[in-house]
């Protein structure tokens, strides 16, 4: 709901606006058409009035044919003609023209002057108008209206020349402002300003702050938006956070095809890029898979470790694990010339380092950790020799159980003939 500009008079107050607008209405319209019918001076001292001309008050001069003078040290041009000149130390010159105020001192002859036809120009207390108000643009029906200038609003030429239907210009030294203030800004009033209907504009208040309001865009046709700062360099420069539900970052002249990486330069600026020309990550050719070709990765570490692929601080979950390309796989084990050692040097190695030949020990292990491939290689070797060993006692079994069966026929045969 778009709050309410002003508040609404009350009826009482709305008819004692009017009675005093019409008052004094009918009291310059009283003066100026009774001078104008009697061309005739009242109160004045060292007049000049010319023919159908009027004055009113000390000093002043009316050389504008049906002009009025009224106050003191007051003129009309003869190119003032049918003009109203109002206060002290002012000048019409033009025709129809109406300028009401003060100048500056009579000794110094500064003078606010109105030389502009069929316009009004009102200021106090200097030679420049705080408000003017211009003729209306020229049509047979009469019913354009003119513009108003809050200040000395005048163009490369001097000229006074508001360029919109409300036009302001502060003097030097002062801010261009336009102060908007509601009623009771600690009891929530709302200040406003409406553009072009209720539905867009711009208000505050002390809860909200400042509110904009549309039913379109808000657009910016150039300039640079700062955010927390004074001196934006970007087109949006935030000092601070940015929250977002949903971030796109689009370039039409080289719109990101699936798959491509966000990656930033030096200077912080982003930007979408193809990951196959990049020197790191590359797409596979069904553009669904990145690889990477150079370089080391280490995961939950800021650590380097350049002897390794993928260093991870922590631990790795997977269904399946291949180690590939191992050059020193145990088969040799098998081999014609492998000398398989006695178990009786195995059994004397263990007792003096205690552990197995060829594995690591404990302590290597807590300080270097393992090797996947190769650890795997050396207890397929010792499956592999203990085999080997196993083979070796099954044929000493399979000699033992022949002699003893043999041994055990020559005794049933020895117990025979002993029993005959």
């Amino acid at each position: 709901m778009i709050p309410k500009l002003l508040k609404q008079e009350s009826g009482f107050e709305q008819i004692k606006t009017k009675k005093m607008k019409t008052s004094i209405l009918l009291l310059l319209a009283f003066l100026s058409l009774n001078i104008v019918a009697q061309s005739q001076c009242v109160s004045c001292t060292n007049p000049t009035a010319v023919e159908g001309a009027s004055v009113i008050g000390p000093n002043n001069s009316a050389e504008g044919a049906g002009s009025i003078a009224i106050g003191t040290d007051v003129y009309t041009t003869s190119a003032g003609t049918n003009t109203i000149a109002i206060g002290g130390m002012v000048k019409s010159d033009g025709q129809y023209t109406f300028v009401l105020g003060t100048g500056g001192q009579p000794l110094d002859g500064k003078r606010l002057v109105n030389s502009y036809p069929e316009t009004l120009m009102i200021g106090f207390n200097s030679t420049k108008p705080t408000l003017f108000v211009s003729t209306s643009e020229t049509n047979f029906g009469f019913t354009k209206t003119g513009r108003i200038a809050i200040g000395n609003v005048v163009n490369q030429n001097g000229q006074m020349d508001p360029q919109a239907k409300l036009h302001l210009r502060a003097d030097d030294g002062e801010a261009a402002a336009v102060f908007i203030q509601s009623h009771s800004w600690i009891n929530g009033d709302t200040a406003s300003l409406v553009l072009g209907n209720t539905e867009h504009g711009i208000s505050a208040n002390t809860a909200a702050g400042l509110v904009f309001r549309t039913k379109k865009y808000y657009l910016f046709n150039s300039g640079l938006i700062g955010i927390n700062t004074t001196r934006p360099t970007y087109d949006l420069d935030v000092k601070g956070s940015i929250f977002a539900e949903h971030f796109t970052l689009f370039n039409e002249q080289s719109p990101p095809r699936e798959g491509s990486i966000l990656q930033c330069d030096k200077g912080g600026n982003a930007y979408w890029n193809d990951p196959t020309g990049l020197y790191l990550w590359q797409l596979n050719e069904n553009n669904e898979d990145i690889y990477y070709t150079t370089g080391n990765v280490s995961i939950g570490t800021d650590q380097a470790f350049p002897d390794y692929k993928l260093a991870v601080n922590g631990k790795i979950i997977s269904e399946e694990v291949t180690v590939k390309d191992f050059n020193n796989w145990p088969d040799f084990v098998f081999g014609d010339n492998y000398q398989l050692e006695s178990l009786k040097s195995i059994e004397n190695y263990i007792n003096k380092n205690n552990h197995l030949p060829g594995v690591p020990t404990a302590l290597e292990v807590k300080k270097e950790g393992i090797n996947l491939g190769e650890m795997n290689a050396v207890l397929l070797q010792k499956i592999e020799e203990l085999t080997l060993y196993t083979i070796e006692q099954q044929e000493m079994l399979e000699k033992q159980f022949e002699m003893i069966e043999s041994q055990q026929k020559q005794i049933d045969e020895l117990s025979r003939i002993v029993n005959n």
